[in-house]
């Protein structure tokens, strides 16, 4: 049986081993899913963004680009949201980090000094080649959603809280046309990553 711990750790040194800050494009930026994206979808209209995108580099491995909430700077419904999209050049080490992903939230909200806890959804569609979902739930409360999924070599981790969804098809729904134009985006730069390795 897989230690969540010890695959947490892995992934701090990892993340944390020869990477490096680069500018994000405009195109990276609009394959990830803001507040904004949220509120549209749910009807409460939009504002101004208040998140933060970065983008990092990880030597002879991946590059990733995320997009983070800062809840303080609104008055949206969503108090926080971060989307990551991991791109890996090699398809073993994608799946290695869709594992390290799921591990890293649950033994993130048990060190939580709050009640945090995952209750994982059945989903009966493919929405890729693995995929993870959860309610999140916070003294017993249902607040948000954690959502991992791999399609090919690239992995989008999306989490928020303040609005949830406990029907799966409906966050599908809600997420596919982004997961989309990132496959096409995986398409194109996927032989540079593969170059990184040589």
């Amino acid at each position: 049986m897989r230690n969540p711990a010890l695959y947490l750790l892995i992934l701090i040194s990892i993340f944390l081993s020869a990477c490096i800050p680069a500018n994000i494009s405009e195109q990276e930026k609009s394959l990830l899913i803001t507040e904004n994206d949220l509120g549209q979808f749910l009807g409460e209209g939009s504002t101004n963004l208040a998140g933060k995108y970065s983008k990092t580099l990880y030597e002879h491995r991946s590059k990733e680009i995320e997009y983070e909430f800062d809840p303080e700077q609104t008055d949206t419904s969503v108090l926080f949201l971060s989307h990551t999209i991991t791109f890996d050049a090699i398809l073993s080490e994608a799946k290695d980090d869709y594992i390290l992903f799921i591990a890293a939230y649950n033994v993130g909200g048990k060190m939580s000094s709050s009640d945090v806890t995952y209750v994982q959804l059945n989903n009966t569609q493919k929405y890729g080649d693995q995929s993870y979902i959860a309610i999140i739930k916070k003294d017993d409360n249902e607040i948000g959603n954690v959502l991992v999924v791999r399609r090919a070599n690239t992995i989008h981790s999306l989490i928020f809280s303040g609005v949830y969804f406990d029907d799966t098809d409906y966050l599908f729904k809600f997420v596919s046309s982004k997961f989309m134009e990132a496959d096409k985006y995986n398409q194109n730069i996927i032989s540079d990553l593969k170059n990184l390795t040589s």
